[in-house]
């Protein structure tokens, strides 16, 4: 317990409790003093029933749903916005209101019903949109009564409530066009299509395939992207990225160095440039970055290999 709850409970004990008759006339009092301040008349029966009463539970049938604190408060909030009063008049009698009226409709204490109310007050004057009650079928089971200015405004409010239900309710159960089902089940197999090929660049990506052999396999098998397009690089790289998935890492290098073996032995053996390039591509050997042989490639690798023999030379 904080201590304003404490402060709160040493004077109760010491000062007799008003009842709740005395506690609403005492709220009444005051919002009628506001309100006439702002050149309203009187409270609205719903208000003026909320404030003398509170939320009223005999009025709800068993497993209906009831308003709980904070929507008590909206409303009384959103009303007083409607009305003109502003957010300091409100809290000036709506604080001591749920204080002392609305705590029982939740556990929390005096100190969170206070900061609780300004939070909403806060929310209803900067944020919230218009005033709604729907008249006398209002979520309190409040007194309504046709002299309400705003009650024929509510009604029709609560008429357009019911016709968008109904909207919805049909909407939910109406025979779904051909044409729709077909976009429908289209959609789920292209879904399907695009789970199967990111399932299989985890696969090649675990193999060490780099971008260019990944993105011809799956152009070969007419895979597509999630917006139905053929795959590349950029793509490709774009996905796996949002996979959280990093560029494969070469894994040529062990039969690399198995083939830079055969191309020694080859020449020593005399072999002649196409000779070991045939070899070569026979054996499934690739270069180190993972392409085949041809004489361009063997080429540069037996100059890399000369210049390595003449740096060990001079050691």
């Amino acid at each position: 317990m904080n201590s304003v709850d404490a402060r709160c409970l040493h004077s109760a004990a010491f000062k007799p409790q008003p009842n709740q008759k005395e506690m609403a006339e005492k709220h009444l009092e005051m919002l009628s003093r506001l309100t006439q301040h702002n050149g309203l008349g009187e409270i609205h029966q719903c208000i003026e029933d909320l404030v003398a009463n509170g939320l009223r539970p005999e009025r709800f049938s068993a497993g209906e749903v009831r308003p709980d604190r904070q929507t008590v408060t909206q409303y009384l909030a959103s009303w007083c916005r409607r009305v003109g009063l502003s957010q300091e008049e409100c809290a000036e009698w709506l604080v001591d209101y749920c204080q002392e009226t609305l705590a029982p409709l939740s556990h929390s204490s005096l100190s969170q019903i206070r900061h609780s109310t300004k939070s909403n007050l806060k929310y209803i004057y900067r944020d919230a949109s218009g005033f709604v009650c729907y008249g006398r079928h209002n979520f309190f089971k409040a007194a309504c009564s046709e002299a309400c200015p705003f009650y024929h405004e509510q009604m029709l409010l609560y008429e357009k409530y019911l016709q968008e239900k109904e909207a919805v309710k049909n909407y939910a159960l109406r025979e779904v066009p051909l044409e729709e089902r077909l976009a429908q089940q289209l959609q789920e197999e292209t879904k399907q299509k695009f789970a199967a090929c990111i399932k299989l660049i985890r696969e090649k990506a675990g193999e060490g395939l780099n971008y260019p052999q990944i993105v011809a396999f799956l152009n070969a098998r007419e895979y597509k992207t999630r917006q139905g397009k053929p795959w590349n690089v950029a793509n490709l790289r774009a996905c796996l990225k949002k996979l959280g998935l990093k560029e494969p890492k070469r894994t040529f290098e062990p039969q690399f160095q198995e083939a830079l073996a055969l191309i020694k032995t080859g020449r020593e053996q005399g072999l002649t440039q196409p000779q070991i390039v045939e070899i070569l591509q026979q054996k499934g050997y690739k270069t180190r970055t993972g392409l085949e042989w041809n004489l361009g490639v063997l080429n540069l690798e037996l100059q890399r290999l000369h210049k390595q023999a003449e740096k060990w030379n001079k050691i």
